[in-house]
Parts: C-alpha cells; structure tokens; sequence
C-alpha cells in the first residue's frame, strides 16, 4: 500500500491478477480458480480489511467495466487535487 505523503491517512494500493490476450484459456482458468480459493479465506480476508483493504472477487465479465470506472475515478481526482509523480 502507498501512503500519501502529503495526506499521510490516505492510502491506496491493488492486486489484481492479469494476462495478456494470448494468455491460454486453461491458464487462465486455472489462475482463476487459486485466486477464488485464496479470496473466499477467511483469515486472509481479515487481515486485508484490518488492514484498510477490502476483498473483492469480480466476474470475468465485470471486470473491465470496473477497471474502466476506477481510471476514471481516479483520474478526475488526481485532476481535481493536481496530483504529480515527484
């Protein structure tokens, strides 16, 4: 997680898993399967929220959709509070 130097209680960070367009099928479906098992943990997901996460696990078919809000999100808030790469 990257905390805000300038607003230290802000903090932001992801995981997600992702592949190319080539990625096999098979691959795919397997990579899928483990992440479900370790997101359906509920040890693991605890201590992802204890520590300010949260677990999301999105279908396949929602995903773009929601990686395509969250640029927007946070594209307009890194506009709005100028927001730079030091």
């Amino acid at each position: 997680m990257a905390r805000s130097r300038g607003s230290p209680q802000l903090v932001s960070g992801s995981s997600a898993g992702a592949g190319t367009a080539a990625t096999p099928a098979s691959a795919v479906g397997t990579l899928r399967a483990a992440l479900a098992g370790v997101l359906q943990d509920r040890e693991f997901a605890e201590r992802i929220e204890r520590d300010g996460g949260r677990v999301l696990a999105i279908a396949p078919a929602e995903q773009r959709k929601f990686l395509e809000d969250e640029v927007e999100r946070w594209s307009a808030l890194v506009a709005r509070y100028g927001v730079s790469i030091e």
